[in-house]
């Protein structure tokens, strides 16, 4: 079911946002203790190394405020969508120092944030 999602999601990134630069790169639970688990930052310095990604350049997008976390661990941008569990987790979370540098309805809408300039 995993590799579905993400085929439909590379499928969505294949149209004017891949010619953007975009990459999608999908976390998925692991065992307890790898610095890969969200919001640890193993994943993306794992991904900078082997793709050569710019971090303090880059967006994480994701609908729990544990992806706004992992985002601030490494110096990216983190959006956060209200899909999902996004408008529950936006909510309960307004108190917490490290917010979204954006919020979007979805994920096109942060996409096209993000190639609009609308994200600082």
């Amino acid at each position: 079911m995993v590799h579905q999602v993400h085929d439909i999601l590379n499928a969505e990134l294949a149209r004017p946002w891949r010619k953007a630069g975009c990459h999608l790169l999908l976390s998925s639970r692991s065992d307890a203790g790898c610095d890969c688990r969200k919001p640890l930052p193993g994943m993306l310095h794992r991904a900078q190394k082997e793709l050569n990604i710019d971090l303090a350049a880059s967006y994480f997008i994701g609908d729990k405020h544990v992806d706004v976390e992992t985002a601030w661990a490494v110096g990216a941008k983190g959006i956060q969508v209200l899909t999902g569990y996004g408008r529950e987790e936006y909510e309960s979370h307004k108190g917490n120092p490290h917010q979204p540098h954006f919020v979007a309805e979805d994920l096109a809408a942060a996409v096209d944030a993000i190639l609009g300039g609308a994200v600082q």
